[in-house]
C-alpha cells in the first residue's frame, strides 16, 4: 500500500502523505488534499507498463534525457521501501516517452499517452493553502 508519493515535475515539487484515516495530506502541512485526485494519479503510476525495454547502455541520455528528467515520481510503501521513475524526453515519433525505475539498467518505453495524464503540476492536486478553511473565532472555545 502507498503511504506517500512526492514528484517532481519541471522545476515543481510536491510531497503528499496519507493518513491514518486514509486521507492524503501535504506532508509539512496540515492542509488535506482531494484524496480523490490523489488516488487516482496514485493509481495511473502504479499502473504504468512498458511498450518496450531497452538496455541502459544502449540509449545515450543525450537521447533519453534520463539525464534531466522532466517529470520524477516517488511512491513509497507502508512497508518503508521506495520506488521512483523518471520521464526524460520523447521518442523521434513522439508515440513514447524515454523512462526508467531508480536503480535499473533498463530504459523503458511508455505511450505518451499515459505519460502526459502524469505531466501536471503537482499543486493542481494540492488546494492552494489560502482556499482552506480557517476556524472561525465563534467556534473557539478556550
Amino acid at each position: 500500500t502507498v503511504s506517500e508519493m512526492s514528484w517532481k515535475y519541471d522545476s515543481t515539487s510536491a510531497k503528499v502523505v496519507k493518513d491514518s484515516s486514509g486521507n492524503w495530506k501535504v506532508s509539512d502541512q496540515a492542509i488535506l488534499t482531494d484524496s480523490n485526485k490523489i488516488s487516482a494519479f496514485v493509481g495511473s503510476v502504479l499502473s504504468l507498463y512498458a511498450d518496450q525495454k531497452y538496455p541502459a547502455n544502449e540509449i545515450p541520455n543525450e537521447t533519453s534525457g534520463l539525464d534531466k528528467p522532466g517529470l520524477t515520481i516517488t511512491l513509497k510503501k507502508t512497508d518503508g521501501t521506495s520506488d521512483s521513475i523518471s520521464f526524460g524526453s520523447k521518442t523521434f515519433t513522439s508515440s513514447e516517452y524515454y523512462a526508467q525505475i531508480a536503480n535499473s539498467q533498463e530504459i523503458l518505453l511508455v505511450s505518451t499517452y499515459l505519460v502526459e495524464d502524469l505531466k501536471v503540476d503537482p499543486y493542481t492536486l494540492v488546494p492552494d493553502p489560502s482556499t482552506q478553511p480557517s476556524p472561525s473565532s465563534s467556534s473557539f472555545q478556550p
